[in-house]
């Protein structure tokens, strides 16, 4: 067996990349949006500590709930899902008492951002249909982020105000 996919598992590899480049997208603009600071060479996981240390001064409401959830769960994708699959290394897994060798991902043990323990080692299969199952998870948190957008810029008007007669307009929230 040799260690290149076929077309099929490529095919499936490059939608997931796809959708994988457009849930990054979609986490930086929520997170500029709630706290709209530029972090010179900055890592999404540095963007997404800042808009979490900036959620932590909003007062509550369903807005800022909303928003925080779709962070949470956007990151979790991000984390096992592209991560997972875009920063492991394809290995050749040989199975010894029947004889076959299959395709599988080997994902690298990683210190865990946000106080879980820390996850270990692991193998992830490299077939099509669990590239498309990883897809549609992600697909779904991005169908999200508008909503998560829009959720933000409720709840920075709540945290600036402007439903208790504070300013005029409604803040500029960049797409």
């Amino acid at each position: 067996m040799e260690l290149n996919p076929d077309d099929e598992t490529l095919l499936e590899l490059g939608r997931f990349t796809w959708i994988g480049l457009h849930l990054e997208a979609a986490i930086l603009r929520v997170c500029y949006a709630i706290s709209p600071q530029v972090i010179p060479s900055g890592t999404v996981d540095q963007y997404v500590t800042l808009a979490r240390q900036t959620l932590k001064h909003w007062a509550e409401s369903d807005a800022h709930t909303s928003a925080a959830r779709w962070l949470d769960e956007a990151q979790n994708v991000l984390d096992e899902e592209r991560n997972q699959v875009l920063h492991a290394t394809p290995e050749l897994v040989l199975d010894k008492t029947i004889m076959t060798a299959s395709r599988a991902l080997g994902v690298q043990p990683r210190p865990d951002k946000r106080n879980r323990p820390g996850r270990l080692g692991r193998r992830r299969p490299f077939e099509p249909e669990h590239l498309r199952a990883a897809y549609a998870r992600m697909a779904l948190v991005c169908e999200g982020w508008e909503n998560a957008h829009f959720q933000v810029a409720l709840a920075r008007a709540h945290a600036e105000g402007f439903f208790d007669g504070g300013s005029a307009n409604l803040p500029g929230i960049p797409r």
